[in-house]
C-alpha cells in the first residue's frame, strides 16, 4: 500500500485566493481582547503606541476585513493595558483596564462608550493599594460583573468580584483571600445559567451565586474559563510549559484534562467552546515557531479535548481568540516586532489559501519526496551536519534525523501511522519547520 506526501511550508506566503488576513496597527502594542461586532467587524482592546514611553490603552473598531473605523486611545500618567472589552446591548462597549492615573497605585478603571466609540462615562474602583481589572462582562439586568485583583491591605493581594449596575454604580464587591502568604489573581468571570458567577483566577476555579458568596472552588488556576453546553466548564493554563487544558461538571469536579506542546514552551491565554461541541484554544508556541521566539498557536479539539488540528501562525503570541459567524475564528494579540494585531482565519485555521510550490524554499534544506511511503529530506552546504526532530499533531515527539554529513539525503516515514507531523530542523540559526501529511 503506497501513502502520498502533501509538503506545505508552515510560513505564511501570499495566497491567491484569501480566505482570512492578517492586520497589525501603529507601533508597539498588544490586542488583549477581540470581539465580532453585530456588524461583522471587530472590537480590540489592549494597548498601543508609538513607543514603550508613548503608549495607551487602546480600543480599536474594524470593518470585516480588519481595516480601522476608529480608535479610541487613553493617556494616563503611567499607562493603561484595555484587558477585556464587550459589546453591549444598546450597540456600544464596555471596557475594564488597569490604569495608574488617579493615585500612586493602581486603579480598575471601567469605561462605557457608545457605538462610534464616545465615552459616556468613566468608573473607577480600589482601594490605596495595587488593584487591577481584568474581565467584564454584561448581566441580563444591563448591569456588569467584574473581576479583577485588590490589595485591601497593602499586603497580599486577592481575588475580585465587583457587581454593578447599568451606569457602572456599585452594587456589591466581594474579595477571596487566598490561605497563607499566596496571592489571587482573578483573571475571568462569566454569568452562569443558574444567575451565579463562575470565576478563574490564578490558583483556584470558584463558583459563587447571584451575590458573589462562594459555592465551591476547585484548585485550578487558569488565564481563562467558559461555561460549556452540558453545564460544566472549560479552562486554559499552562502546566510545565505545556498548554493544559481543564474540563469539569457543573460541580468543578474533573471530568478530562489534556495537555499539549513539544520540547520547548507553549502557553495558552484562551479557550472557547465551538459550534460542533469541540474547543478553540490560542496561546504561543516556541517548540514549532517558525524562528528564534514564539509563535501564535491555534488548536482545535473535539468535545473530548483530542486534537484535530493545530496551526503555526504569525511570530508573536495570540492572547484572545473568538468563533466567528462564518465558522471561521478572529485573533488578537501582539506579532511580529511586538505589533498590536488581528489575525483572520478560516474554518481549518488557515489565513490563506494558495498553491503549494512544488519545492518549498526552506535554505538549504528541503522536503523532496511528493508520493511514498517515506519522507526524503536533501540538504546541503550544513558543516555541522543536519539534525530535525518530529512531531505529530498534538505537539508530541515521534522521532528525530540525524546526520554529520555535510551534505546528503535522508529517508523517514516507514511504519509511522498516516498523519500529520511537523519536521523541525535544529541546525540552523533559525530553526525552520515544515509540515508533512502521510495519507494511506
Amino acid at each position: 500500500m503506497r501513502r502520498m506526501v502533501f509538503v506545505f511550508a508552515v510560513a505564511l506566503t501570499p495566497a491567491l485566493a484569501t480566505a482570512g488576513w492578517i492586520r497589525t496597527y501603529g507601533g508597539v502594542g498588544a490586542g488583549h481582547c477581540v470581539r465580532q461586532t453585530s456588524d461583522g467587524g471587530y472590537i480590540v482592546s489592549g494597548w498601543i503606541g508609538e513607543n514603550l514611553d508613548t503608549s495607551a490603552l487602546c480600543l480599536m473598531k474594524t470593518d470585516t476585513l480588519g481595516d480601522t473605523l476608529w480608535v479610541g486611545r487613553y493617556y494616563f500618567s503611567k499607562g493603561g493595558v484595555g484587558h477585556c472589552v464587550q459589546q453591549t446591548t444598546d450597540g456600544g462597549y464596555i471596557l475594564v483596564s488597569s490604569t495608574y492615573a488617579y493615585d500612586g497605585a493602581g486603579d480598575l478603571l471601567l469605561i462605557k462608550t457608545d457605538e462610534e466609540g464616545d465615552t459616556v462615562w468613566t468608573k473607577v474602583y480600589g482601594s490605596w493599594w495595587e488593584d487591577v481589572g481584568r474581565w467584564v462582562e454584561q448581566t441580563t439586568d444591563g448591569g456588569y460583573i467584574l473581576t479583577g485583583v485588590i490589595q485591601p491591605t497593602g499586603s497580599g493581594k486577592h481575588m475580585w468580584l465587583l457587581r454593578t449596575d447599568k451606569d457602572g454604580d456599585t452594587i456589591w464587591t466581594r474579595n477571596y483571600k487566598p490561605l497563607g502568604d499566596r496571592n489571587w489573581f482573578g483573571n475571568c468571570v462569566q454569568p452562569t445559567l443558574d444567575g451565579g458567577y463562575i470565576v478563574s483566577g490564578s490558583a483556584v476555579l470558584m463558583k459563587t451565586d447571584s451575590q458573589g458568596d462562594s459555592i465551591w472552588t476547585s484548585p485550578y488556576g487558569s488565564a481563562g474559563v467558559r461555561q460549556t453546553s452540558d453545564g460544566g466548564y472549560i479552562m486554559a493554563t499552562s502546566h510545565y510549559k505545556d498548554v493544559w487544558i481543564i474540563k469539569t461538571n457543573p460541580e468543578g469536579d474533573t471530568v478530562w484534562t489534556r495537555t499539549y506542546g513539544g520540547d520547548d514552551e507553549e502557553y495558552s491565554y484562551d479557550v472557547q467552546q465551538t459550534t460542533d461541541g469541540g474547543y478553540i484554544i490560542v496561546g504561543e508556541t516556541h517548540s514549532f515557531a517558525t524562528g528564534r521566539g514564539s509563535n501564535v498557536w491555534l488548536l482545535k479539539t473535539d468535545a473530548n479535548g483530542d486534537t484535530l488540528w493545530t496551526r503555526v501562525l504569525e511570530p508573536g503570541i495570540g492572547r484572545s481568540v473568538q468563533q466567528t459567524t462564518d465558522g471561521g475564528y478572529i485573533i488578537s494579540g501582539s506579532f511580529g516586532g511586538g505589533f498590536l494585531g488581528l489575525i483572520k482565519t478560516d474554518s481549518l485555521g488557515y489565513v490563506g489559501v494558495e498553491e503549494p510550490p512544488s519545492t518549498p524554499t526552506l535554505s538549504n534544506w528541503e522536503v523532496v519526496s511528493a508520493i511514498g511511503h517515506e519522507v526524503v529530506l536533501r540538504y546541503h552546504d550544513k558543516p555541522g551536519g543536519f539534525h530535525a526532530k518530529i512531531y505529530d499533531i498534538s505537539g508530541k515527539k515521534v522521532a528525530e534525523c540525524h546526520s554529520n554529513l555535510t551534505s546528503g539525503t535522508l529517508e523517514w516515514g516507514e511504519g509511522i501511522s498516516p498523519g500529520v507531523y511537523f519536521i523541525r530542523e535544529e541546525s540552523e540559526t533559525s530553526p525552520s519547520v515544515q509540515k508533512v501529511i502521510l495519507i494511506e
